[in-house]
């Protein structure tokens, strides 16, 4: 019996697929919970080597994980900065002259895969990161957040995290859901692309 072919897109798929229609060659883009490093090098893919990636994370096993990764990817490539901070850091880490000038924005809440999973973000500075990288968002940039409601801790950041974009005024951005409805605390994406 011939396997099914996967016709709807994966969270983390789809969320790639949005930011490769807004990023080009020269933009900047964050990847504003580093991890284990994977997103820096899709956006690195994107905005090439005349492009700029920051990132941000709190753990230095991430970063080193990150830093390693991208390295290896990219060898002698000086135009990215991973930073151990917290994401809601990033406005300030960044400076006054990177506001409105950013083309992409990735989140991709919980804990760090393959690390310890009681460190998990956290929705009060997941909240803060979010307006800072509105206001860092060019006009038509895009700010995409996977969340994950299934692991401790978890569903009441992606509950705070939905109502913040609810909430949302319709005059700052269009914000879309994406999320497979019948599994168990399935994650899902929200993408909101800046007026």
């Amino acid at each position: 019996m011939k396997e099914a072919e996967q016709v709807l897109p994966r969270i983390l798929d789809f969320t790639k697929s949005l930011m490769t229609k807004v990023l080009k060659e020269g933009d900047v883009a964050i990847d504003a919970t580093l991890g284990n490093g994977y997103d820096a090098l899709f956006l690195r893919q994107q905005v090439g080597t005349t492009g700029f990636i920051w990132g941000f994370d709190i753990q230095e096993t991430a970063l080193k994980a990150a830093i390693g990764r991208f390295e290896r990817q990219f060898p002698n490539a000086s135009n990215h900065s991973f930073v151990l901070k917290s994401h809601a850091k990033m406005r300030e880490i960044m400076g006054e002259e990177a506001v409105g000038s950013v083309s992409g924005v990735m989140f991709n809440l919980g804990y760090l895969p393959g690390g310890d999973k009681t460190v998990i973000t956290q929705s009060g500075t997941t909240i803060s990161a979010l307006e800072q990288a509105i206001e860092l968002l060019r006009v038509g940039g895009l700010l995409t957040v996977v969340a994950y409601p299934g692991h401790m801790g978890g569903a009441k950041e992606a509950a705070e995290v939905l109502r913040f974009f609810t909430n949302l005024p319709a005059q700052t951005g269009e914000v879309i859901q994406y999320q497979f409805l019948n599994k168990q605390n399935p994650p899902f994406l929200l993408a909101m692309t800046k007026k």
